[in-house]
């Protein structure tokens, strides 16, 4: 399919649909850049449930270069839990899984956290990892409504490849 130099690669037959399932290693995923829409937004409303958080949550966000980063962190290393809390409530977290040595990304994901969302994350060391977390039940529905659950299951939002190229 490909003829490769040192220099270029190039498509030695046109390109055709295949489920992305049935990809093998050394074949090439090819995907078109949608048209940007106009300064996309982030709507949280719906996400915003009963039991929320008391200090105010930005219900409609641009998506700024810090939410793009922070969206493509959670793609690549998060993972929600949505429960119930001892009350019965709505117990929300995001998570987002490090290696130890992933100390620069650790620091960025915190940092990120409290500059787009005002939030406070913490630390969870595991055995063989580090774990950013968060609690809010509006980002948890939100992740897993936008990005699906679980890693075989993940998927890039439509709003995201809308974006502006510097955002994607």
């Amino acid at each position: 399919w490909l003829e490769e130099s040192p220099w270029c690669s190039y498509l030695t037959q046109p390109p055709s649909w295949l489920d992305a399932s049935s990809l093998k290693k050394g074949q090439y995923l090819v995907m078109p850049r949608l048209k940007p829409i106009h300064s996309p937004n982030v709507n949280f409303g719906k996400f915003v449930g009963l039991h929320t958080r008391r200090t105010p949550f930005p219900m409609v966000m641009p998506i700024t270069e810090k939410l793009a980063r922070l969206l493509g962190l959670y793609l690549a290393e998060g993972f929600t839990y949505l429960g119930k809390n001892s009350e019965g409530s709505d117990s929300g977290k995001v998570y987002l899984a490090f290696g130890k040595h992933e100390k620069k990304l650790i620091t960025e994901t915190i940092r990120l956290f409290d500059e787009v969302f005002s939030l406070k994350a913490w630390t969870d060391e595991t055995e063989t990892g580090i774990k950013v977390c968060v609690g809010s039940n509006i980002l948890a529905r939100f992740f897993t409504h936008n990005f699906g659950a679980g890693a075989r299951r993940k998927r890039i939002p439509s709003f995201v490849m809308h974006s502006e190229g510097s955002i994607v």
